[in-house]
């Protein structure tokens, strides 16, 4: 029996009836009949490097040949998408369709490209959301027969939509003491939903910077006696805090005695 390299990915074999004398007579070959063999690394052949362990590659799941008279897969195409997939939105099934409807080997696998934001189950193709990035996620549907015939969607994961933020506490109430004492207070934002928060500014404004001062991480500073607001914005929704900032009280000192003195 010869071999003969034919291209990238095929191996070609001649079988003759001198060594496959009882294999032809039974009639399961035929004598000069050619076997095609399909591998993933007929290269290293090639180059007189043999194969190594990996032949598959990635992480595809293996191939089940078609034995003779079994009817190949044609193609895979995957259905049930929704038209958005939202960060901490409602999981969901996608199926997958072989063709031709009377393929012996119906099978199909399932993976992600980024199992870490969607994953999907290998076996049904029930897609879970488990984070969010902005880089694109492809699921795929592998033909088991054949992992080259196969299905993708590509898609992009919407952020959540923030639907209302609480600020506290409102009011605020600061007390000066002396010219030298800083006064402080901090506003506390809670974003829903709480998904949202990773990729969800928050802005802090005061309406009257002579009497609160404000930075990005919502600590209020008083300046001078009165009464402001403060300005809180995440997600597009705005929130007013009332802000009072009491004067320092005045120190009462005893008079302990008077003495008069007179000048001559």
């Amino acid at each position: 029996m010869g071999a003969e390299v034919t291209g990238d990915y095929t191996l070609k074999f001649t079988l003759t009836s001198e060594m496959y004398s009882e294999l032809v007579e039974a009639g399961i070959i035929s004598d000069g009949q050619t076997l095609v063999l399909s591998l993933d690394k007929t290269k290293d052949l090639a180059a007189g490097e043999g194969l190594d362990d990996n032949t598959t590659g990635g992480d595809t799941p293996e191939e089940t040949p078609v034995e003779p008279g079994e009817v190949p897969v044609d193609t895979v195409t995957i259905s049930g998408q929704p038209e958005t997939v939202v960060h901490g939105g409602t999981s969901f099934p996608l199926t997958a369709k072989v063709s031709p409807s009377n393929a012996t080997n119906q099978g199909v696998k399932w993976l992600s490209s980024q199992p870490e934001y969607i994953s999907v189950d290998e076996n049904t193709g029930f897609v879970r959301i488990v984070g969010y990035t902005s880089e694109p996620v492809t699921i795929t549907a592998y033909s088991v027969e054949n992992s080259n015939i196969k299905n993708e969607w590509t898609f992009n994961i919407k952020k959540a939509t923030v639907t209302d933020i609480k600020v506290t506490p409102n009011p605020l109430v600061l007390a000066l003491r002396n010219e030298s004492t800083v006064i402080t207070g901090t506003i506390t934002t809670t974003i829903n939903p709480s998904i949202a928060t990773e990729y969800t500014a928050v802005s802090y404004k005061s309406n009257d910077l002579d009497i609160v001062t404000v930075d990005d991480k919502g600590i209020v500073t008083a300046v001078n006696a009165g009464k402001t607001t403060i300005t809180v914005t995440a997600g597009g929704i705005t929130e007013t805090i009332d802000v009072t900032v009491e004067a320092a009280p005045v120190t009462t000192v005893a008079v302990q005695g008077v003495e008069i003195t007179s000048e001559n």
